[in-house]
């Protein structure tokens, strides 16, 4: 163990910027003499204490990882929960912060499975104590929205967890083990991307399940509905919907995506598009017939009935209430009340505020009047019209005006375009990686092979042609390798 740190302890800035492929062979070398190699009595806090999370992160993370193995074998804790030790407050807990705060980043590549066993028991130790705020300071430093966006979105942190979800995806690792070997390079390299050490066999990484794919999707869609980001919100639904799944196969996650999806295009939009097209239309089929209190709701927000719209939402209570999208129903009743105004403003250029009255209905209780609700909607730009008295001040008149066109000023016109040249410079960066990884795929060498042979008969079949028209141009026959006999039936007969 002393002769394994004492070669860690190589691991220096300085080495990395002289030498990439000495520092690589020594860390890969220390990462095998560890693995498997840390008794349980030395998984100690004496040779914690004697180790430094930046300077000696790698043997750091293994140590750890083999104590709260220790720990979790020892039988002291209930079934299903973790020992008392690797909470917050806990004996390991210091030891585990401050590596995940101090780490250092280049040796965390060759951590590996002990990485991921100690993210694995900050998260689930922040769901156990439901003390979030710990595992987010920790876990925010990795990105991973594995382990992070849970967390935030328990916490209710969504601003926070916008900063991570609205990062583009620019790797996904396959398991693809013959392009990962062949594009492989120094896991220390400074320049190197994350698809070179981010793979399956470095065991940062769990393999993307389709579930992952979903509740990863549904996460983005909270975080920007918590924030009220509803057109954002439709097309992570969007994604979740039309993702391919087994013949006939209906997930649960899809279902609460199609509920909501219906609340939030109804909300923003004021009507629902035809359902995306899923891969197998029996999945549409069965995920819509799990939503059907939800279809009515669309059904009724057509009507522009708005006695009907609230018998519905009365009638369906239990059900928004269990599905959490009590807030989101409220909403489409909101909007039900704006879009009715709005399509006033498709026939009429004036109207009287009685008569509207009339169209929407009498006021709820605890709901502000009619008149009042026409005022808020015309200050806060949700319609844009004028609210003046009639001739004999007996009523209000609701004058609509002609829509224009915002702009936006210069200024941020330039931003905008600043922001997205960063963001194409960045995407044309990975598009080459890409590029390079797909030229080492087997399918990519197999097509290259029939392609060449493609080519070649193509070339082959153009020389005959040519050769063919010589010949002619010189007056000689061409050959052919079949005679042609100009009577056979008479020949027969």
């Amino acid at each position: 163990m002393d002769a394994t740190l004492g070669e860690a302890a190589q691991l220096t800035p300085t080495l990395l910027s002289q030498n990439e492929d000495s520092y690589n062979a020594i860390a890969t070398n220390v990462v095998s003499k560890l693995r498997g190699a840390i008794p349980p009595s030395a998984a100690t806090k004496n040779t914690l204490d004697a180790l430094h999370p930046t300077a000696d992160t790698i043997p750091y993370f293994f140590v750890v990882a083999a104590a709260i193995k220790h720990v979790t074998s020892s039988g002291k804790s209930v079934e299903g929960q973790l020992p008392r030790a690797l909470l917050p407050d806990g004996e390991l807990w210091p030891y585990i912060s401050s590596l995940l705060l101090e780490f250092d980043p280049i040796q965390a590549r060759y951590a590996g499975q002990p990485l991921a066993t100690i993210l694995d028991t900050v998260s689930y130790g922040a769901q156990q104590t439901q003390n979030y705020a710990p595992a987010i300071q920790r876990l925010y430093l990795h990105l991973d929205t594995s382990y992070l966006c849970p967390a935030m979105l328990l916490a209710g942190a969504f601003a926070d967890s916008l900063l991570i979800v609205t990062r583009p995806i620019y790797h996904i690792p396959l398991g693809d083990k013959t392009v990962e070997s062949r594009a492989a390079k120094n896991k220390c390299s400074i320049e190197e991307l994350t698809d070179g050490w981010l793979t399956h066999a470095s065991g940062l990484t769990y393999r993307v399940t389709p579930r992952m794919f979903l509740e990863y999707n549904a996460m983005c869609a909270l975080c920007h509905m918590a924030l009220g980001q509803y057109q954002q919100a439709i097309l992570f639904l969007e994604v979740v919907l039309i993702a391919p799944t087994g013949s006939g196969a209906t997930s649960q996650i899809a279902v609460d995506a199609y509920k909501k999806w219906i609340l939030l295009n109804l909300i923003t939009t004021g009507k629902v598009p035809e359902y995306p097209k899923p891969v197998y239309q029996a999945t549409s089929r069965n995920v819509r017939s799990l939503a059907k209190p939800y279809e009515c709701i669309m059904e009724a927000f057509k009507s522009r009935d708005p006695s009907r719209l609230s018998a519905e939402m009365h009638e369906g209570a239990d059900v928004w209430q269990a599905d959490s999208t009590l807030g989101l129903i409220q909403d489409v009743y909101q909007a039900h009340r704006r879009y009715n105004v709005l399509h006033l403003g498709k026939t009429f250029a004036a109207i009287p505020v009685s008569q509207v009255v009339s169209m929407l209905g009498s006021d709820q209780n605890g709901e502000p009047t009619v008149q009042e609700y026409l005022q808020n909607l015309i200050a806060t730009g949700g319609l844009r019209a004028t609210l003046t008295p009639a001739s004999d001040s007996s009523d209000q008149i609701l004058r609509f005006l002609p829509d224009t066109i915002s702009k936006k000023s210069e200024l941020e016109m330039e931003q905008d375009l600043n922001n997205r040249e960063v963001q194409l410079r960045a995407l044309l960066k990975r598009i080459g990686e890409v590029e390079h990884r797909m030229q080492l795929s087997k399918e990519y060498v197999d097509n290259l092979k029939k392609l060449k042979k493609t080519r070649d008969e193509d070339d082959q079949m153009q020389a005959n042609v040519d050769k063919t028209k010589a010949n002619v141009a010189a007056g000689k026959k061409p050959p052919t390798t079949y005679d042609i006999d100009e009577d056979m039936m008479g020949d027969e007969f």
